[in-house]
């Protein structure tokens, strides 16, 4: 009796050492998959980055160029279309520091 008893729970040991790693084997599986799933998601990810940047830099590119034309073309009548106003002469206001203007009161 004593023998089919130590049987059993060495049966039952076993089938719960190989649970365990059965269920150890599918939790590493299921994470090497979740790993590879992700890098390559951040690989595409990383693709359409660059390809977004350079979209970004050439409309960059184009309104530089379209500033650096213009630049050049501004003149009394095209300030006129742009309903552009003369500045009033340049007046400068120079301020002293605060330090300067305390007094001591005793």
């Amino acid at each position: 009796m004593h023998n089919l008893i130590s049987h059993l729970q060495r049966l039952n040991l076993n089938r719960l050492v190989l649970w365990c790693e059965c269920t150890l084997l599918a939790v590493v599986a299921a994470l090497y998959m979740y790993f590879i799933v992700m890098s390559v998601v951040q690989v595409v990810l990383r693709q359409e980055l660059v390809v977004a940047i350079k979209e970004q830099e050439t409309v960059i590119s184009e309104l530089e160029a379209r500033y650096f034309a213009q630049l050049n073309d501004l003149s009394p009548e095209t300030a006129v279309e742009y309903d552009l106003v003369a500045v009033a002469p340049y007046a400068y206001v120079e301020v002293e520091p605060a330090s300067d203007r305390l007094t001591l009161v005793r």
